[in-house]
């Protein structure tokens, strides 16, 4: 799985890379396609102004050609220069009215202008989209009815200014390259959308490694849940199973000899053998009663624990090396409180840890027991002066097989943890360990 998902990761990774230098390579696209815009747009400009620039000359010429104070001489100049220029333009002179006047030499046809309003209309909306017109003021010489002048006040010769507009298009070459201008727009215009939903795509893409990643740790987590928690039910149905058929196995014997210690009574012997033995017995019966409540769920009762302790120790005392001293140490908060456990397993949990602490000290030595409490918790310290635990075994002493004594089978911490965790909702941990000065094994019970 793992395998398949770094695979998956690796080439998405090389793909987004890939994309990355795509996305660069068009934006250097991009860029020298603005270069030819900037350049051809100041080609544009420039011969804009030349034509402009011609028009206008026109334009001044037709103005003064009209003016009653021009002579001949200059006239013929004027004509000719409106000649010259009018070949370069295309330009419609229409007067105030906006009937048509005049137009440049360009023109072959200038009639069509006269004769049909509409054609004339249709190049005018084309010239206005392109340039705006030239307004000139055109001197006309009033004149009667008999084309004799007509005067004004002072004696002089009436006129009037008639107000005309020059339209002009551009010209062809003008409109080649503006022709080029707006195809290179659109061009970079489109590379530049292409460039967007390129980014846009590798910027959703680089969350895909993320989301490969995170579904592929669910899919383990999972599959690690599953496997755990399967492992964990086949061991719980393998601690029932063999609790249940060791309390059975001892319940065999212990019948056998619970009849024999009745017949013994019957027989009159020794009173002292036969205590004795119903000791044994009944420590069999507390064994065999134990891995019974094991094997099921055990009820709990309320209890103080003050007096399960001491029971458990003083058993454990006289059964100890006299060198080795046993203190219980209770706060006077706690000889009234109360506790949910089940006696007989909470005291198989104390046993197993003071014979842990016995072979922990081996000669003489001390085993202190604390009792104390805060808000919520009840905590039970179980400290010796033996040789210790190794820091980094503080964990695994709770583990099935682990122990570190010649003859042991590893199962009465893990036994003890089962009994504490699963049963009493608490927990047990080494607290700490100083080899030789004190080590702390931890129960916390919730009161």
């Amino acid at each position: 799985m793992f395998l398949l998902a770094a695979t998956t990761l690796l080439l998405t990774y090389q793909y987004i890379i890939d994309m990355n230098n795509n996305s660069k390579s068009l934006i250097n696209d991009i860029e020298k396609l603005e270069q030819q815009e900037k350049l051809q747009l100041e080609i544009i400009t420039n011969l804009q102004s030349k034509e402009r620039f011609q028009v206008e000359v026109w334009a001044d010429a037709i103005e003064k050609l009209f003016k009653p104070e021009i002579s001949d001489e200059q006239k013929a100049v004027l004509i000719e220069i409106i000649e010259k220029t009018g070949d370069d333009i295309q330009a419609i002179v229409l007067n105030e009215n906006g009937d048509f006047s005049t137009s440049s030499s360009n023109f072959k046809n200038s009639q069509i202008f006269q004769l049909d309003k509409d054609y004339l209309d249709s190049v005018i909306f084309i010239m206005k989209s392109q340039n705006d017109p030239i307004k000139i003021d055109i001197p006309i010489v009033q004149r009667d009815s008999q084309n004799n002048f007509i005067l004004d006040s002072n004696g002089e010769v009436k006129i009037i200014q008639a107000i005309n507009y020059i339209y002009y298009k551009d010209s062809e070459i003008l409109d080649a390259i503006d022709k080029m201008f707006y195809e290179s727009k659109m061009l970079s215009n489109s590379i530049k959308q292409i460039n967007l939903r390129y980014n846009n795509s590798s910027n959703k893409l680089k969350y895909l490694p993320i989301v490969i990643f995170i579904i592929s740790l669910f899919l383990f987590l999972s599959a690690y849940y599953i496997f755990y928690y399967s492992q964990k039910s086949t061991q719980n149905k393998l601690w029932v199973g063999m609790a249940k058929e060791t309390a059975h196995q001892i319940g065999t014997p212990l019948s056998s000899l619970i009849g024999w210690a009745d017949y013994f009574k019957e027989k009159g012997i020794d009173s002292k053998i036969i205590n004795e033995i119903e000791k044994d017995t009944d420590r069999l019966k507390q064994i065999a009663n134990r891995f019974s409540k094991i094997g099921s769920r055990p009820s709990l009762e309320k209890v103080e624990l003050k007096p399960v302790l001491q029971k458990t120790i003083d058993y454990i005392k006289k059964r100890a090396s006299k060198k080795i001293q046993f203190k219980l140490n209770v706060d006077e908060k706690i000889n009234l409180i109360k506790v949910n456990v089940c006696v007989e397993l909470f005291s198989w949990v104390t046993e197993n840890i003071l014979k842990n602490s016995i072979d922990s000290i081996q000669t003489d030595g001390v085993i202190n027991v604390y009792v104390k409490t805060n808000k919520s918790q009840l905590i039970i310290d179980f400290c010796d002066n033996g040789k210790g635990i190794l820091k980094s075994n503080f964990k695994n002493i709770f583990e099935p097989g682990y122990t570190s004594k010649k003859r042991g089978w590893g199962l009465g911490l893990s036994l003890s943890k089962r009994i504490i965790s699963e049963y009493h909702s608490g927990q047990i941990f080494v607290f700490k360990s100083v080899p030789y000065k004190e080590t702390v094994l931890r129960i916390i019970l919730n009161k």
